[in-house]
């Protein structure tokens, strides 16, 4: 059951866990303007490879691990499973982020021209 964020009118927003089929009819209720909307946000979450169902984004039926993945980049959309999070994983990462650090660093001092 994948989780979906809800939006209503007034600006409030909810996650909630719903069926695919039940996503706009069991909507959760606002507290000040009634029954809110889907909004469309990144998939994050996890697909059997094996099962069928119906793109939330283009209401396409998806049957095959290509159908999603062209879904997925066409999209612009990510899921849990496009991050292996190992440790060797986290340490790339965090290297990464210490050299554009460093390189942003850089970029704050003036800069010396020499002739």
């Amino acid at each position: 059951m994948p989780l979906y964020l809800y939006q209503c009118s007034c600006g409030n927003e909810t996650e909630a866990f719903n069926c695919m089929a039940d996503r706009h009819t069991h909507a959760p209720e606002c507290t000040t303007h009634g029954q809110m909307r889907v909004k469309l946000a990144p998939v994050i979450g996890y697909m059997q490879r094996d099962c069928h169902y119906k793109c939330p984004v283009t209401g396409k039926h998806v049957t095959t691990n290509r159908q999603r993945t062209n879904i997925m980049r066409e999209h612009n959309l990510i899921d849990a499973n496009d991050f292996p999070l190992t440790p060797k994983v986290i340490e790339q990462e965090e290297l990464k982020l210490k050299d554009r650090a460093a390189l942003g660093a850089k970029l704050k001092e003036p800069l010396l021209i020499h002739d």
